[in-house]
C-alpha cells in the first residue's frame, strides 16, 4: 500500500478520514500543550518529526483496516506521553537506561567515529549495536527525548513489518487483526519499547530479518538477502543469542520448506571457484572471530554449554521452565505483592493464562500435522533456542529478554486455535 493507495482509501472512506484527522489533531494538540507547559519547544519539534514519520509508516501498510490504524496512532501517542513523563520527571524505571546514558556521555567525549574496541570497552560487552544507535540519534537531534521517540518509532515500524509479513503469508484478516492489535496494545511493548533500552532495536531487527527472508522467498530478489544480512549483523551486535536463534530458525525453515532445495543439493557442482570462495570465507570469518572480542564470548558460551551438557536433565528442565516463562511470565501472583515496573505486564500474562488452552491445542496439532510443524518452525525454534540459552547459560528470567520473539507469541496462539486440517484454507489462510 503506497501513498496513492492510502489517498484512494481515504477518498472512498470520507467519514473515516475525517475521524482519523480529528483524532490526530486532538492528540497532537494535547501533546503540544504538554510541551508548552514544560517550556521546551525542542520536544515539540522532535515529537512533530517523529509523528510525521509514524504517519508515513501507515502508508506502507499492506493491509488496510480502520481499527488497526486508530490503535496504531493511539499507541504512538500513549508511548510518547509516557516517554515525556519519564524524561521530565527523571524517572528511569530500568537501571540499564541510566547505564546507556552514562555510556553515551563517555562516547560523546570522543569526537569522530567510535571504533568497535573503544565502544566495547565502554559497554564492557559485545552488545554494542544499541550504543552506536543512540550515539547516532544524539548526533542528529542533540536531545534525550529523541532517544525515547526513536525507540517508539522502531516498535511502530516493527508492527508494520509484522502486519505486512502476515499479509504476504496470506493469513486470514481476523488473524492479522488479532496478532497486530495484541502487539500494539501489549503492556510489555508499552513499557520496554518506550524506554531507553535496546529492546526496540532487537525487535525491529528480528522483524526486519524475518520479513526480508520471506520477501526473498516470494520474489527471489537479491536486495532482500542483502537487507536480511544487514539486519542480522545489527542484531548480532545488539543481542547475540537472539541473532543465533534467528539464523538457525531461518536456515532450518529454508531447508525444510523449500520445494527445490533438496534437488539443488543433489545437483550442485563443486568447482574450484566455489570451493575457493567457501574456504576463504571460512578463514576470514574465523580470523574475525578469533582476533576480536567476539572470541571471548564464544569461549564463554562454549564453556557454559559444555557444563550444561554434563547435566542433560538440568538442561531439559531449564529449557522447559524458560519456555513457560517466555509465554506466561510474569505470573500475576508473583508481581502483585510489590508494585514495580513489571507489575503492569501481568495484564499480558493474565490474558496469556486465560487462553493457554490454545497453546495446548497448538502442541497437539504440531505433533499431529506435518503442515503445522512446517509453518511454525520459524517461530518456535527461536523461542526454544533463546529459552535454552537464557535458562542454562545466563540462568535468568525472560520478561525483557523475550522481546525479540514476543510478537511470535500471539501468532502461535492464533494458529493453535484456528488451524483446521480438514478445511481447504486450513482455517488460517485467505482463499
Amino acid at each position: 500500500m503506497n501513498i496513492k493507495d492510502l489517498k484512494q482509501y481515504f477518498k472512498t472512506n470520507d467519514n473515516h478520514k475525517s475521524k482519523l484527522y480529528l483524532c490526530i489533531i486532538v492528540l497532537t494538540l494535547v501533546m503540544l500543550n504538554l510541551f508548552i507547559d514544560n517550556k521546551n519547544i525542542s520536544y515539540a519539534l522532535i515529537f512533530t518529526i517523529f509523528l510525521i514519520l509514524n504517519i508515513s509508516l501507515i502508508s506502507n501498510m499492506k493491509y488496510k483496516n480502520k481499527l488497526i490504524i486508530y490503535i496504531f496512532m493511539i499507541s504512538f501517542f500513549i508511548k510518547s506521553i509516557y516517554a515525556l513523563f519519564m524524561l521530565t520527571t527523571s524517572n528511569y524505571p530500568f537501571v540499564d537506561s541510566l547505564t546507556y546514558l552514562h555510556h553515551l556521555e563517555i562516547m560523546k567525549k570522543n569526537s569522530g567515529i567510535q571504533s568497535f574496541n573503544a565502544v566495547y570497552h565502554v559497554a564492557s560487552s559485545l552488545h554494542v549495536g544499541y550504543h552506536y544507535f543512540i550515539y547516532i540519534i544524539d548526533l542528529v537531534f542533540k536531545n534525550n527525548y529523541a532517544l525515547y521517540m526513536s525507540n517508539i518509532l522502531m516498535f511502530q515500524a516493527s508492527a508494520v513489518l509484522l502486519l505486512n509479513y502476515l499479509t504476504d503469508k496470506k493469513f486470514k484478516e481476523k488473524i492479522i487483526k488479532i496478532v497486530v492489535i495484541c502487539s500494539l496494545l501489549s503492556f510489555n511493548m508499552v513499557i520496554f519499547t518506550s524506554s531507553i533500552l535496546k529492546d526496540s532495536l532487537v525487535l525491529f531487527t528480528v522483524m526486519l530479518s524475518i520479513y526480508m527472508y520471506n520477501r526473498y522467498r516470494l520474489s527471489g530478489k537479491k536486495i532482500n538477502i542483502v537487507l536480511l544480512f544487514l539486519a542480522l549483523i545489527v542484531l548480532l551486535l545488539t543481542r547475540i543469542y537472539t541473532c543465533v536463534a534467528m539464523v538457525i530458525a531461518i536456515s532450518i525453515d529454508y531447508m525444510i520448506t523449500s520445494d527445490v532445495i533438496s534437488e539443488k543439493i543433489r545437483t550442485i557442482k563443486f568447482n574450484r571457484k566455489s570451493i575457493g570462495i567457501s574456504v576463504v570465507s571460512i578463514i576470514v570469518g574465523f580470523i574475525i572471530i578469533r582476533f576480536t572480542s567476539i572470541w571471548m564470548y564464544v569461549i564463554a558460551i562454549s564453556n557454559s554449554m559444555r557444563s550444561a551438557l554434563y547435566d542433560i536433565p538440568g538442561l531439559v528442565i531449564g529449557t522447559i521452565k524458560e519456555i513457560v516463562r517466555t509465554f506466561l511470565s510474569p505470573l500475576p501472583w508473583n508481581v502483585l505483592d510489590s508494585f514495580d515496573v513489571y507489575t503492569i505486564t501481568a495484564i499480558d500474562s493474565t490474558l496469556a493464562l486465560i487462553f493457554v488452552f490454545t497453546l495446548l491445542m497448538l502442541i497437539i496439532k504440531i505433533i499431529k500435522y506435518k503442515h503445522v510443524r512446517n509453518i511454525t518452525l520459524i517461530y518456535v525454534i527461536p523461542i526454544i533456542i533463546q529459552a535454552s540459552i537464557l535458562g542454562i547459560t545466563y540462568d535468568t528470567g525472560s520478561v525483557r529478554q523475550r522481546i525479540g520473539v514476543f510478537l511470535f507469541i500471539p501468532l502461535l496462539y492464533c494458529i493453535g486455535y484456528y488451524y483446521n486440517d480438514k478445511l481447504e484454507d486450513k482455517g488460517i489462510y485467505r482463499k
